[in-house]
C-alpha cells in the first residue's frame, strides 16, 4: 500500500480511494481535459455528484474527487479519480526526479510549480475540502493544483 511521504503524518484509518478512469495511453501527465471529459460522461449517464476539481491542474497523476459525510465525529472520505494506477505514476516520477519533463518547478506547465511537491499522492496523500463545483462546464481554468491531495 501506498503510505505517507517520510515526516508526514496522517491518522490511521481510510481517508480516501482511488479508482482509474482512464487507458495507458491516457498516461499520467497532463490529465486535465481527460477527467474532465470523465466528468461529463458521468454527467451524461445521468450521476449526480458534487466533483472537487482542485487537483485537475497538477501536472503529473492529477485527479477529480468527490466526499462523502462518514456521520459523527469521523472524518469525510473522498474517492479519487485517476487516469493511471499510482503504479504507473510511481514508475514515471522514478524516471524524471526533476520533473522538468513536464515543467514541475520550471513554471512551464500549471500545477504550482512546487518542485515536485504535488507527487505527495503517490505515496497517500491528506483530506481535502471545499474547493468544490457542481457543474464540469464551470469548472474554471487553473482551479487546481498547488497543493497534496
Amino acid at each position: 500500500l501506498p503510505a505517507p511521504k517520510p515526516g508526514r503524518h496522517y491518522t490511521s484509518g481510510l481517508e480516501h480511494a482511488e479508482l482509474v478512469v482512464g487507458t495507458a495511453e491516457d498516461g499520467c501527465v497532463h490529465s486535465r481535459e481527460k477527467l474532465l471529459g470523465f466528468v461529463a460522461q458521468c454527467k451524461r449517464e445521468g450521476v449526480t455528484l458534487e466533483w472537487d476539481y482542485r487537483a485537475t491542474d497538477k501536472p503529473v497523476n492529477a485527479d477529480v474527487s468527490t466526499s462523502f459525510a462518514r456521520g459523527g465525529a469521523e472524518p469525510d472520505m473522498s474517492c479519487k479519480f485517476h487516469m493511471r494506477p499510482i503504479t504507473e505514476v510511481v514508475a514515471y516520477e522514478e524516471a524524471h526526479p526533476d520533473g522538468a519533463s513536464v515543467g514541475v518547478g520550471v513554471g512551464v506547465v500549471g500545477g504550482g510549480g512546487d518542485g515536485g511537491k504535488d507527487r505527495e499522492e503517490t505515496r497517500g496523500g491528506g483530506a481535502e475540502a471545499g474547493g468544490t463545483s457542481a457543474d464540469a462546464d464551470t469548472a474554471p481554468s487553473g482551479s487546481g493544483g498547488g497543493g497534496s491531495s
